[in-house]
């Protein structure tokens, strides 16, 4: 018979030996029962939690509960939210407002280098590629609030204006187109024409026998060239500050305000008491533009008058391809060095100033 072996001898399970601290908390004794002692940090965590689970809940107050208050915070709220706040970003963003313009004048430079996009726009700064600069990198541009504008052939046609003379004067219109272009050419006043047609004429006292002989100045829808009211609307449409102002009569100013032209103001050099080329004629551009100078573009056709001045006065400069003037210096190395845009039309300032 085979026999059997001794039967195994079964091992007593004893407390674990290890040196580490059980889980849950335990101290060394029995790992999975009834433990010797719970550590005190974990038991005052339990019971604050514990404790914060039985607190008792506090509901929010509803507009038709006895609290009367809280349907006038939500309506104050509500127009906060739909109405004044996006009231003042749109004042803000518009460029009309002082608190902008003083922010950018005074620390829109500190500012904009902490600044987001959007803020920046707040304070009168934008982002722009600098010219030449492929890579990435930007560089700050001041933003155009206020554009203003000269008027002899830039806003009117001075065709009429020349043929009125000619007609006053018993000589051929011909004849004084020529002298204008000669006068013209060799840079001088355009008045000269008429000094040359007459030697020791007296324009101002022919101007006024002109107006009491019913033949003085006039400026009418026709004198206006076809691109002035569509980008004159536009720019005022996109927030832009339009200003008209030129070297005109006091008759022209009215004239031209009896237009009803889409401007904010118009002003003439025979209103101020100061005429173009004058820096005095510039600074009174600047004032009446209630922007910076850096934030103003001029817009004219004439080098002398208009780009030069004006680049020195320290504002943006536009040139404009129009009249005899402004085709004839359109490629000169100077005029292209001093103004910061040459534009064909009126309309090209409202792709320029939205870049």
């Amino acid at each position: 018979m085979r026999s059997i072996g001794r039967p195994k001898k079964l091992r007593k399970k004893t407390a674990p030996t290890t040196d580490h601290p059980p889980p849950w908390g335990h101290s060394k004794g029995e790992g999975c029962g009834k433990p010797d002692r719970v550590n005190p940090a974990l038991r005052e965590r339990l019971e604050q939690r514990k404790r914060l689970h039985e607190a008792p809940k506090r509901a929010l107050p509803l507009p038709n509960s006895d609290n009367t208050s809280v349907p006038l915070v939500w309506a104050v709220h509500s127009a906060l939210f739909i109405f004044v706040i996006p009231w003042i970003l749109g004042l803000l963003q518009l460029g009309r407002c002082p608190l902008r313009r003083y922010w950018a004048a005074r620390h829109g430079s500190v500012l904009a280098a902490h600044l987001p996009f959007h803020a920046r726009l707040l304070v009168g700064y934008e982002y722009t590629a600098a010219p030449g600069d492929s890579s990435p990198r930007h560089r700050l541009c001041h933003v155009i609030a206020t554009i203003v504008f000269d008027v002899g052939e830039t806003l009117t046609r001075d065709d009429r204006y020349w043929v009125s003379w000619a007609d006053w004067l018993g000589a051929p219109r011909h004849t004084v187109a020529a002298l204008v272009g000669a006068v013209t050419a060799q840079g001088r006043d355009n008045a000269d024409a008429l000094r040359l047609l007459r030697p020791g004429i007296d324009l101002e006292a022919e101007y006024v026998a002109r107006e009491a002989a019913g033949r003085g100045e006039q400026l009418e829808e026709q004198d206006l060239y076809d691109d002035v009211r569509p980008a004159l609307s536009a720019l005022r449409a996109t927030n832009f500050r339009v200003v008209i102002a030129g070297n005109q009569t006091t008759k022209a100013a009215a004239l031209l305000r009896a237009l009803d032209l889409p401007a904010d103001l118009i002003a003439t050099s025979g209103e101020w008491g100061v005429a173009k080329r004058s820096p005095a004629f510039f600074q009174r551009v600047i004032e009446a533009a209630q922007a910076p100078a850096e934030r103003t573009l001029y817009v004219g056709d004439h080098p002398v008058n208009d780009v030069f001045p004006a680049k020195a006065a320290g504002l943006k400069v536009a040139h404009l391809r129009r009249g005899p003037w402004g085709h004839l210096w359109a490629d000169d190395p100077k005029e292209l060095a001093a103004a910061d845009w040459s534009i064909g039309a009126l309309t090209d300032l409202v792709n320029i100033v939205s870049e």
